[in-house]
């Protein structure tokens, strides 16, 4: 199953878009990573509960230096005073991601793997559940009982930490779904892990809905080309400042679907509504690209330049795109801003 992210640029979609992104980079990077505190609830249930603060993970300690320069890879960046032998937390923007490291004792048991309390066994059976699911993303998660046991004796283990109002209604529920005993098991499709180039694409779309040019920019690699009916020919250096032109202009409604990909090719279909002076333009695209060590290489994007003319221009665009010399009107226009913002830049 393709995940495709939810409309709406809430604290939440950022949250869940960074899970899909942290589930197929660590798969790519062969990282075991479990969901824990209120999302691995969330994916337990399939349904946003509540509002989050962070995101709770657990991943080995030995792989605790490779993950997190793996994320640096994708913006985030060290955060917090935690000892480095015992959690990892790291933001991007106001994504914050905190991973309790693990180990395991002299008897196989899983157990804090440093700093105060190193060596304390968390409880049986905790990386024993199948994967959640939450809005058709699957991710690792721990086991419903070991989320009641740790929310249930944080205030024991801990002392002076005091049990909040949202811990106890997280027991009631996860006690109420243990009891339940009624999840359906994902199927085999659901819990693969979704491909990275296709998360690639999936965050690619997102930061265009998100007016987030520079996170465009960034998925295109050093020898990336780029063509549509009306920017054609574009190198890298060009279509990253392309986006980063027209995400500063306006933030488009974007619609995303057929979301394919594999190593090499991928492609997707989306719509993408927004103002066009005092003109709604909504514009209907199919994409295909290829790939090359996780970034876009080539990137061509095809659509009506005459339906898109009509709504962007009027009567006039209509006329202007029916002939081959109108086209090249059409582009030149497009061109010439492109090179000014290039220079403003420069």
């Amino acid at each position: 199953m393709l995940w495709r992210p939810p409309q709406g640029q809430d604290l939440g979609v950022r949250q869940l878009s960074a899970i899909a992104e942290v589930s197929a980079l660590a798969a790519r990077e062969r990282i075991d990573v479990w969901l824990r505190g209120g999302w691995a609830m969330d994916f337990l249930l399939g349904v946003r509960t509540r509002e989050h603060v962070d995101v709770d993970w657990f991943c080995w300690a030995e792989d605790a230096d490779r993950l997190t320069a793996a994320l640096a890879g994708i913006g985030f960046q060290p955060s917090g005073d935690a000892p480095p032998g015992q959690q990892r937390d790291l933001l991007r923007g106001d994504v914050d991601l905190g991973f309790a490291l693990l180990a395991r004792d002299a008897a196989g048991r899983v157990v804090v793997a440093g700093g105060p309390y190193a060596g304390e066994p968390w409880p049986d059976g905790m990386l024993d559940s199948p994967p959640g699911r939450l809005d058709g993303l699957t991710c690792p998660i721990i086991a419903v009982a070991a989320q009641i046991e740790i929310k249930e004796m944080m205030p024991v283990w801990v002392p002076g930490m005091v049990r909040r109002d949202k811990d106890r209604s997280d027991i009631l529920r996860l006690r109420q779904a243990l009891e339940a005993g009624d999840r359906e098991a994902p199927t085999e499709e659901e819990v693969s892990v979704e491909h990275p180039n296709v998360t690639l694409l999936n965050r690619f779309y997102a930061a265009l809905a998100g007016g987030d040019g520079a996170t465009m920019a960034a998925s295109y690699a050093d020898r990336a080309s780029f063509s549509d009916p009306l920017f054609p020919g574009l190198d890298a250096r060009e279509v990253r400042a392309m986006w980063t032109m027209l995400t500063s202009r306006a933030r488009p409604e974007v619609e995303l679907s057929e979301v394919v990909a594999d190593d090499q090719r991928g492609s997707a279909h989306w719509v993408a509504t927004y103002p066009f002076g005092a003109r709604t333009v909504r514009n209907d695209v199919r994409a295909a690209f290829t790939f090359a060590d996780g970034l876009i290489l080539t990137h061509r994007d095809e659509f009506d330049i005459h339906r898109w003319a009509g709504q962007a221009l009027g009567a006039k665009g209509r006329l202007l795109a029916l002939t081959p010399v109108g086209r090249r009107v059409l582009r030149r226009s497009g061109r010439q801003r492109l090179d000014e913002f290039l220079a403003a830049r420069d």
